[in-house]
């Protein structure tokens, strides 16, 4: 009886997890992603010095460049990725998981470095951390006990 609320208990929590990650990525994709991009780049801001297209191999140099457009597609498909992370973890399969959640890591890297300032970046670093926990919680598994012996 109590390994099946300890399984239950540990179903929930990386749920809850999973769907922390895909709030993160929500945020990171709408608020960094489509408004920080723009904003970054706006004629009264003082971003934007470099000109031409940046490297994708380096996407922390993307707050230097006018990415808008792009990096919002790049951000809404990061999005469908963690879409697809809360899908695998709600239904237990941990190799589509951990696939799909650092495919969201790798595009989600573009926004974060594009629309982010600095301390935004700092303030938002948690969040591959939960899904990283999301992961962890569906690996561990609760053994079950042998009877006691009498």
């Amino acid at each position: 009886m109590t390994t099946g609320i300890a399984e239950r208990y540990q179903r929930g929590l990386s749920w809850i997890l999973a769907f922390g990650f895909f709030l993160w990525s929500a945020f990171v994709a709408i608020g960094a992603g489509i408004l920080g991009s723009i904003l970054n780049c706006s004629e009264t801001a003082e971003g934007c010095d470099q000109s031409g297209f940046p490297s994708l191999l380096e996407p922390w140099t993307w707050g230097e460049y006018d990415v808008y457009p792009e990096v919002g597609l790049i951000a809404l498909a990061g999005l469908v990725f963690a879409c697809a992370f809360l899908v695998f973890v709600v239904r237990g399969r941990r190799l589509p998981a951990g696939i799909t959640l650092l495919l969201n890591l790798v595009l989600m890297s573009y926004p974060f470095f594009a629309g982010l300032t600095g301390e935004g970046q700092a303030a938002f670093s948690f969040g591959p951390l939960l899904g990283l926990a999301a992961l962890v919680m569906m690996q561990c598994s609760v053994v079950p006990r042998p009877p006691a012996m009498r």
